[in-house]
């Protein structure tokens, strides 16, 4: 895979990837989203990223945008992240041109029409109120606010219960227009493409839409100090298992740490879940970084019997202090290896997962995504590297959210603190 990068003049960003595949993708990641809404207005990315399917001033209408993307062949989605609203074309190489000209369409002449806004926002608040009854969500959502506060990440991606009441088309364009700076954006493009011929696509199509488009990054997020207090949520529900969520912040994580928790969460999965899965629970560990402040979670979660979450917990902790004092055999950790890159090649085997990746992990990953170059890195790690960056995180205090009954308390908290603490 080639990759080339080039920033324009007025501050955009292309990238381009350029693969055998007779497919291509076009990206246009813009920098907003639900950490960058201001209060009266959470929420509004997840309408956004509906809303700008809904038609542009040359398609007017959901079916002739459809109808237009279809008649290349071609498939479009909208995706609003935390940090950032993604807009990306899927194709044949061939009709790269037509793809920039379709994501500038929705990205510069979006109507929002107000018919379609509402019916998207009762669609919203029918998820919203879905996501209650969900334990599992409630527990991560639980965790989420304690661990990223102040930072933006603690937000709902669909809002308080009145606040899409306050979002109308001229709130939601000044939110989008107002994000659509240059220096906020980064076009990158993947395929069977020849650069000359990407170049004059965003030339064409993307770069001179910024004459009218001339809004700044908001300051003006409420900012929350985060005392590191609040550690312990208990979320009382009338359910048959506990749900807990323990995770820990990676502020601050390497490329280096991020691949060798990655790793990581694979050997803890594949040692600790069978475990679990003979008594008929569940147990799963994960793992993300976002670009945005350079925040990260590094989390476990499992559901199993109110009687015995206590007990579980404690085995969890005894067993991820054993991994880390003694680590594994040294054939184990190279089959496990082996593992884990088979599994993270196939995650990025489609062209438009290429091009989500390549800005959406810029600060880790460098400029522009190589999957030949991540793989040569993982395949650097040492069992030394997973251990030292699990222990950066088994260091810092950890946040345990549980949503389940109130016979759960914090003493399942404390006991899980010190059983790490007392052994580090």
């Amino acid at each position: 895979m080639l990759s080339e990068q080039r920033i324009y003049p007025n501050g955009l960003k292309l990238i381009i990837n350029q693969t055998d595949s007779p497919m291509a993708c076009v990206l246009f990641r813009v920098e907003t989203g639900v950490a960058y809404e201001l209060k009266k207005y959470e929420g509004i990315t997840s309408v956004l990223e509906k809303m700008l399917l809904c038609g542009t001033t040359n398609y007017p209408s959901k079916n002739s945008l459809r109808s237009a993307i279809g008649a290349f062949g071609g498939e479009i989605s909208v995706v609003g992240e935390y940090d950032c609203v993604r807009i990306y074309v899927k194709c044949l190489a061939k009709y790269l041109d037509k793809a920039a000209e379709i994501v500038s369409q929705v990205a510069f002449n979006s109507t929002f029409d107000s018919v379609e806004l509402n019916d998207i926002k009762k669609t919203i608040n029918s998820y919203r109120k879905a996501q209650k009854d969900s334990p599992f969500l409630l527990a991560y959502d639980n965790l989420r606010e304690v661990v990223f506060a102040g930072t933006g990440f603690e937000k709902n991606f669909f809002g308080r219960k009145n606040s899409l009441n306050f979002v109308d088309t001229e709130s939601l364009k000044n939110y989008w227009h107002r994000s659509l700076c240059p220096k906020n954006v980064i076009v990158s493009v993947s395929g069977g493409v020849e650069a000359e011929t990407v170049y004059d696509a965003v030339l064409n199509n993307i770069y001179g839409k910024f004459v009218e488009f001339n809004g700044k990054k908001s300051k003006d997020i409420p900012h929350f100090e985060n005392n590191g207090e609040t550690r312990f949520v208990l979320d009382t529900k009338k359910i048959n298992q506990a749900r807990i969520v323990v995770g820990y912040s990676t502020n601050g994580a390497s490329s280096k740490d991020y691949f060798s928790l990655l790793l990581l969460k694979h050997i803890l999965h594949s040692e600790l879940n069978d475990m679990f899965a003979k008594k008929g629970d569940v147990f799963l560990p994960g793992c993300y970084i976002n670009s945005y402040k350079n925040n990260g979670i590094f989390y476990f979660r499992f559901a199993c019997d109110m009687d015995t979450a206590s007990e579980n917990v404690k085995k969890v902790s005894e067993l991820f202090l054993k991994i880390y004092s003694n680590g594994i055999s040294n054939s184990e950790f190279v089959s496990f290896k082996e593992s884990f890159k088979t599994q993270y090649a196939k995650q990025f085997e489609t062209q438009d997962t290429l091009c989500k990746v390549s800005s959406n992990h810029m600060e880790y990953f460098g400029f522009a995504f190589d999957l030949d170059y991540e793989l040569e890195q993982i395949d650097k790690l040492t069992q030394g590297d997973c251990l030292k960056a699990f222990g950066k995180i088994l260091k810092k205090q950890p946040f345990m959210s549980v949503v389940g009954s109130s016979r759960l308390n914090e003493t399942l908290y404390y006991d899980f603190c010190e059983k790490i603490r007392s052994s580090l």
